[in-house]
């Protein structure tokens, strides 16, 4: 074919003798001989064609639209930065219990399975691998600490009291009782108390002393 022309193949049903499509208008067309069959002829056309560059229109912006997505974008960045948890588990492992009671959020009042529940929630959250054993075992350890750490807070106010009230080895049974406050049925932290209670205090007993005191 020489320049500028394009070979063109149309198609008509030869029953209804007319062709299935409106013809686009073009400046000339050479029809050459047609191939036949049964039911259907294909005509072959050349077809003067001026090709165009197309120019394609430049979309137009709603800037209010991408104004709001930026500031959205900005939030959800904001909010990942203020994220206190390292990116990976084993980082965050290396922070001390302290570090961990503080970003795990958990109190004195929670128990084993309220604080394995936030240390599940905040696992997920943060895209730690969640393992029962190794979520157990880390809420275990917090609660155990927290309560190291909450019968020394405690050991450190009833000192104080009780120092208001004079020698201890003189105070009467009924005043160390109100002040310790000890939980029936708690013996063992009970214990625990007393002794960071008498050790705040500089006083200095034999195991059979504190137990009888």
């Amino acid at each position: 074919m020489d320049d500028n022309e394009v070979a063109l193949p149309f198609y008509y049903d030869s029953d209804k003798n007319h062709l299935d499509y409106e013809e686009p208008a073009r400046e000339s067309v050479t029809t050459k001989p047609a191939i036949t069959n049964e039911n259907s002829v294909f005509y072959e056309e050349v077809v003067n064609v001026t090709i165009q560059k197309e120019v394609e229109e430049e979309p137009v912006f709603d800037f209010d639209e991408t104004a709001v997505t930026q500031e959205e974008k900005a939030i959800d960045i904001a909010k990942i930065s203020e994220n206190p948890f390292p990116s990976t588990l084993e980082t965050y492992l290396l922070l001390s219990v302290s570090e961990r009671i503080l970003l795990q959020q958990i109190s004195s009042g929670m128990d084993e399975n309220e604080v394995f529940e936030i240390i599940r929630g905040n696992y997920k959250a943060n895209g730690y691998r969640v393992n029962f054993s190794e979520m157990y075992d880390e809420a275990l350890e917090l609660c155990k600490a927290l309560k190291t750490q909450s019968t020394e807070t405690r050991a450190v106010e009833i000192a104080g009291q009780l120092r208001e009230y004079g020698d201890y080895r003189y105070l009467k049974s009924s005043t160390k009782d109100r002040i310790f406050n000890f939980k029936i049925g708690d013996s063992s932290n009970n214990l625990k108390l007393y002794k960071a209670v008498t050790k705040e205090l500089g006083i200095k007993q034999d195991l059979d002393e504190q137990f009888e005191d």
